[in-house]
């Protein structure tokens, strides 16, 4: 049984809290309470609400949510369960912040942010028994930013790990060299395939093992180029070079690679951003016609190369532009090029 001395201690202790030592780490998943009860007797003592966090090395604990146990009662009530799947763990701690008095006491902490004693006036609490069911856990396997895809380049992936202590690795040669990761990872400017492998190890938890072994594939493409003669739509990927569609801030969109049929047309069927056009038939004799599409009336086709002007080249005979377009910086244009 764990009771606090309230203000009736010197020195008081107005912010009632334990930590539980698992002993390793492990996926926390049950937290089972026996509220205390004082033998019967007072079970306002027992606790209203407890702010639960977890840490890896008993100094970085962060909160993963609040309970609420039932009052004991008088005979006491059993055990109270709680799900509280969290990884990594090896230290738990368990911070009161009310009783069940009547008012009840508050408890100081960074979340009631100030105390009150309660209707007994000693502000005690207390819990009688807590277990742990728990799982072998393995450190969090890394996440990457953003996750595998085409993209246009320039291309930094950035991995993290939940678990702030642990260390990452990775390899981008199948493991021919090993990396300790220190900063994003640059993908080659035209990728097909460029794979990124990684795990993640934190020895500061005793009998911790590394994480799985987790991977991402990136295509990226310098500028972005519409590979369907028969034109359609700008949004189905299947219509751009390596799957990747143009869009984005600075990010440019060519339609000067193919020898068109006939005139071709292109719709948006929603708004867009690129950083400029490049419009033109290799066989010198068609032209490109760029639509609103479905939702035409919201649909925007904005125009931004960030600090630069936003250019739209046609190499060769005309492109038409739907009505509703911005340029970013704001500058006048054509309808028709």
């Amino acid at each position: 049984m764990w009771t606090t001395v309230g203000n009736t201690g010197n020195p008081e202790d107005l912010n009632p809290f334990i930590i539980f030592d698992l002993g390793q780490g492990y996926t926390l998943q049950t937290t089972r309470i026996w509220n205390y009860n004082d033998e019967g007797p007072d079970p306002q003592f027992g606790a209203l609400s407890i702010l639960l966090s977890a840490s890896p090395d008993g100094t970085n604990f962060t909160p993963f949510g609040i309970i609420n146990p039932a009052e004991a009662g008088n005979p006491p009530l059993h055990a109270q369960d709680f799900v509280t799947d969290v990884a990594g763990v090896r230290y738990v701690e368990m911070q009161i912040l009310t009783n069940w008095d009547s008012p009840p006491a508050i408890f100081w902490s960074s979340i009631t942010d100030t105390n009150q004693p309660g209707a007994d006036g000693r502000a005690l609490t207390g819990l009688t028994k807590v277990r742990f069911v728990v799982a072998i856990s393995n450190t969090p396997a890394p996440i990457f930013s953003p996750p595998s895809g085409g993209y246009s380049s320039p291309l930094a992936v950035v991995i993290s790990c939940p678990d702030t202590n642990a260390t990452i690795y990775y390899s981008t040669n199948a493991w021919t060299t090993t990396n300790v990761y220190n900063g994003p990872i640059q993908v080659p400017t035209d990728a097909t395939g460029f794979a990124i492998q990684s795990y993640a190890s934190d020895t500061s938890v005793t009998n911790f093992p590394p994480s799985e072994l987790v991977s991402a594939s990136y295509d990226t493409i310098p500028v972005p180029v519409w590979t369907n003669t028969s034109g359609g739509s700008w949004a189905i990927s299947s219509n751009w070079s390596k799957n990747i569609i143009a869009s984005g801030v600075g990010v440019g969109a060519d339609f000067s690679t193919l020898i068109l049929p006939a005139d071709t047309f292109v719709t948006m069927d929603t708004s867009w951003t690129v950083g400029g056009l490049t419009f033109g038939d290799v066989g010198n004799t068609y032209t490109w016609e760029i639509d609103p599409g479905s939702g035409a009336a919201l649909n925007v086709l904005t125009l931004d190369d960030g600090t630069n002007p936003p250019n739209i080249a046609v190499l060769n005979q005309t492109a038409t532009i739907c009505e509703r377009y911005k340029f970013r910086p704001e500058s006048s244009c054509q309808r028709s090029l």
